[in-house]
């Protein structure tokens, strides 16, 4: 029963990292698509949650639902990997 009990946690585990990994790729995505595609010369982006939640400042409106983060460091961020201003790769660094 025990090892019963510590499957389950380790499967949610993992699928909330999941989760936050793919909205944090979507959202990293997006506001670099939106925000900075314009800046030359970057071989990496790095978005911070804290960037999102002042871009949701800047707004007015909730353009980020970070409620999935809550618990999450503001400093965790998204690596996007650049070539010709074009994503190639992701890294996340996710302080949950």
């Amino acid at each position: 029963m025990k090892k019963l009990f510590i499957f389950i946690f380790m499967i949610l585990f993992v699928v909330g990292c999941t989760n936050k990994k793919d909205l944090m790729k979507e959202y990293g995505t997006d506001y670099y698509k939106k925000y900075m595609t314009g800046v030359t010369g970057l071989t990496e982006a790095r978005i911070k949650l804290e960037d999102l939640e002042k871009m949701n400042k800047a707004e007015g409106k909730e353009v980020y639902d970070l409620s999935s983060f809550k618990r999450c460091d503001k400093d965790s961020y998204i690596s996007l990997k650049l070539e010709n201003k074009k994503i190639v790769s992701y890294e996340f660094n996710l302080i949950c």
